[in-house]
């Protein structure tokens, strides 16, 4: 993703959306797709991943699944993963970057208005769970994905505003809470 400068946060959104701040990002690199069950079972398999939670809404062992995203992984686990595979998860700031796709785009969703034509989301998959990746449209950073089907997590903790917040694209993980942002 090239780097670049952008106005992060929402003034109509949640109160952690705000304030809006410039940020400039440097260049970094982010996957084309969120990860799939067949990706993260390699790091499994390689002894460098633990296995993720199972249950009714877990795609881990479930046969159809290897190229629906993983789930169920906690923010160490997608951490390890994303070392394992050459790299880290991204700054908060880097993953908002990335899902305008560009040119200071502020769609409503990672790459349109039009939640149907990016997203995979409780109303159109019949509440039936994922769905593979990468089979709606892209972004303009040819990036999938990036509004529904599963979060991400990213390296930053959660703060309730973003006032202190670093303005380099850095990931801002110091003080703070605990909690994780995906």
């Amino acid at each position: 993703i090239p780097g670049g400068s952008f106005d992060m946060g929402s003034e109509n959104g949640d109160s952690d959306e705000r304030p809006v701040h410039r940020i400039k990002v440097k260049s970094f690199y982010l996957s084309k797709t969120e990860v799939t069950v067949g990706q993260y079972r390699a790091c499994v398999k390689a002894g460098a991943c633990s296995k993720p939670s199972t249950g009714s809404y877990c795609n881990w062992n479930k046969s159809d699944r290897e190229d629906h995203p993983i789930n169920c992984v906690d923010w160490n686990q997608a951490r390890r993963f994303a070392k394992w595979a050459g790299g880290d998860l991204p700054s908060e700031a880097q993953w908002e970057y990335a899902a305008r796709g560009g040119q200071g785009n502020r769609y409503k969703y990672a790459g349109s208005n039009d939640a149907d034509e990016i997203a995979w989301f409780t109303e159109n998959t019949n509440n039936l769970g994922t769905r593979p990746v990468g089979q709606k449209k892209k972004n303009g950073y040819g990036l999938f994905d990036l509004s529904g089907n599963v979060w991400e997590w990213t390296l930053d903790k959660w703060y309730d505003n973003y006032d202190g917040a670093p303005t380099d694209g850095t990931a801002w993980t110091s003080g703070g809470p605990s909690y994780r942002i995906s």
